[in-house]
């Protein structure tokens, strides 16, 4: 499963992918700005890619 986060529509410098394996924990402190906003739609499918690879 992946989501297409294109440049236009999250605010990223480039068009981006969004694949929910591999999931991490990561320390908030690491987070030093926001680099952009996802919609809602973007949102779903990535929460939907992480809840098939949990097997939810």
């Amino acid at each position: 499963m992946r989501a297409r986060c294109g440049a236009a529509v999250t605010g990223l410098p480039s068009d981006s992918v969004a694949v929910p394996l591999g999931l991490e924990l990561v320390e908030r402190t690491w987070l030093e700005e926001r680099a952009g906003l996802l919609p809602k739609v973007l949102v779903d499918a990535i929460d939907d890619g992480v809840r098939a690879v949990l097997g939810l």
